[in-house]
């Protein structure tokens, strides 16, 4: 589209149809676009024309893909973080402990955030080393955007903020008047306006900067949850430890929050409880399960190995 969305036209080309699963464009305006098949394809020419650069990265699903001034990063479903310093003709898989399942990437300058599912790592020096984030939030980051200052916000079981210049800080929750706390997309536009899209809530608007604008955040209730074996094959169990006596849910969705499994619904527990799971009839893939016990909710990844 030229004229801000109000006419499209179809420029996929040699892209495969109906397997996009990601599309960002670079500082070059180049325009890269991402596939459930693992392939990445570049347009230098606004879509007239496409290029496979997907050599040199793992076979798993584009999920999300970001730049600095001098590398370009690029998140899979199962298969890490890449970086590419020239334009996409070779590609370095990143080391980052726990950080196979990437959903979300954002730069600034030199520093790089990425959701590993459960949480989140930062790195300040192009992505050659990572440290994690403080806990704080609840469930899986799916997305983040910036504020005009440069903060962090992140879209997960509500919307979190951090000041990533301090990333020694807590993150911080504004998810007052969400309807569905299950978020899974984030924009900032005018600075510090945010948008934020939940599953089956609609779209909601905040208006100030969330670093000056939030007065007082409590911190989420939590609950500590655990999958063993992950990645899984045929079978696991679900650790949690739910403290007083709760009804336990646990539940598993796939990556478009589906249910694919209800394992336990107002179960009344305490303490540690271990449920079983069963894997055998899922395919391989990226899945989240989660458990709820009374106030508290934990969204946890699962990776299904054939």
């Amino acid at each position: 589209s030229t004229d801000g969305g109000r006419t499209l036209a179809k420029t996929s080309g040699d892209v495969p149809e109906n397997e996009l699963s990601a599309v960002e464009g670079s500082p070059a305006g180049h325009v890269f676009v991402g596939g459930l098949n693992g392939k990445l394809f570049r347009s230098t020419n606004n879509g007239a024309a496409w290029t496979d650069v997907s050599s040199g990265l793992g076979p798993s699903q584009v999920r999300c893909m970001a730049w600095t001034a001098t590398a370009m990063f690029v998140g899979k479903t199962s298969d890490g973080v890449y970086r590419s310093t020239d334009d996409g003709a070779t590609w370095s898989k990143l080391t980052i402990t726990d950080g196979f399942f990437i959903p979300a990437i954002s730069a600034n300058g030199s520093e790089i955030a990425i959701s590993i599912g459960w949480g989140a790592q930062l790195s300040t020096d192009n992505g050659d080393s990572w440290s994690p984030y403080p806990p704080g939030i609840q469930g899986s980051i799916e997305q983040f955007a910036r504020t005009s200052s440069g903060a962090l916000v992140a879209a997960a079981w509500g919307v979190f903020v951090n000041d990533v210049v301090s990333s020694s800080t807590p993150w911080r929750e504004f998810s007052s008047g969400l309807t569905n706390l299950d978020t899974h997309a984030i924009a900032v536009a005018g600075g510090n306006v945010c948008y934020s899209g939940s599953w089956g809530g609609g779209v909601h608007k905040w208006t100030g900067d969330p670093l000056t604008d939030i007065t007082s955040c409590a911190a989420p209730a939590s609950i500590a949850v655990s999958i063993v074996p992950n990645p899984v094959r045929t079978s696991a169990r679900i650790i949690a430890e739910c403290g007083s006596d709760n009804a336990l849910t646990v539940t598993v969705h796939d990556l478009l929050g589906r249910h694919v499994a209800i394992l336990a619904d107002g179960l009344q527990q305490s303490g540690t409880v271990s449920v079983p799971f069963d894997a055998s009839a899922l395919r391989s893939g990226v899945y989240y399960c989660r458990v709820t016990a009374g106030n508290a909710t934990r969204t946890v990844p699962l990776l299904v190995l054939r």
